[in-house]
């Protein structure tokens, strides 16, 4: 952008003495979005924290059940999606606009719900 280092620099440390953004080494965040992630982490740490269940079911034969009941077929990642959440105690389900992320999560919540598993 052929801004000189020094006037970045002192915009920086002004929004950062004004409380405007949040600096750790070389990371700049905004607070709302700062604040908004180390309390994710502090959530994604306090679940990890609870004993793993094992549960003993055909994870292919229910992602089957599900999609011949909602005439759906899931794609390749929804079913790995799926596959993980039962394998793993947390799983964060990321994805942009329009890829299924809504489809996985009401089929996993029908699949919790049948298991009398907890949704947190």
């Amino acid at each position: 952008l052929e801004v000189e280092e020094s006037l970045v620099e002192k915009a920086l440390s002004i929004l950062k003495n004004n409380r405007e953004i949040v600096v750790e080494e070389y990371k700049v965040w905004l607070p709302l979005y700062y604040f908004a992630e180390l309390g994710v982490s502090k959530k994604l740490i306090e679940l990890l924290k609870f004993p793993q269940q094992l549960i003993n079911i055909d994870v292919q034969k229910k992602i089957k059940y599900l999609e011949k009941k909602y005439r759906f077929s899931f794609a390749e990642e929804q079913k790995d999606a799926i596959n993980k959440v039962l394998l793993n105690r947390v799983l964060v389900l990321t994805g942009g606009p329009g890829t299924g992320k809504t489809t996985t999560t009401l089929g996993l919540i029908e699949l919790f719900e049948e298991l009398k598993l907890k949704i947190v």
